[in-house]
């Protein structure tokens, strides 16, 4: 909870674009990259509806780029929890 609009978000997004904000160690925010690839979603899931057949991006559209993402864990290995 921080202070100002929206419980202190305005300030943190207002410093994300305009200001010099730190580096997201956790690739939280997302680019023009992740925009796109949010519209294709929609794009596949209407033509998935219409068709009843599976739709995959990658054959909507050639080189786009994946956005960034931070590394997941494996489905099957140990999750590293941190208490603090």
């Amino acid at each position: 909870m921080g202070k100002g609009g929206h419980g202190g978000g305005d300030l943190v997004m207002l410093t994300e674009i305009f200001g010099k904000a730190p580096a997201d160690k956790y690739l939280r925010m997302a680019d023009e990259r992740a925009g796109a690839w949010s519209c294709l979603v929609g794009v596949a899931a209407n033509q998935c509806f219409e068709t009843g057949q599976t739709v995959k991006i990658a054959d909507l559209i050639k080189g786009l780029t994946p956005p960034d993402r931070p590394a997941m864990p494996s489905r099957t290995g140990p999750l590293k929890v941190k208490m603090t």
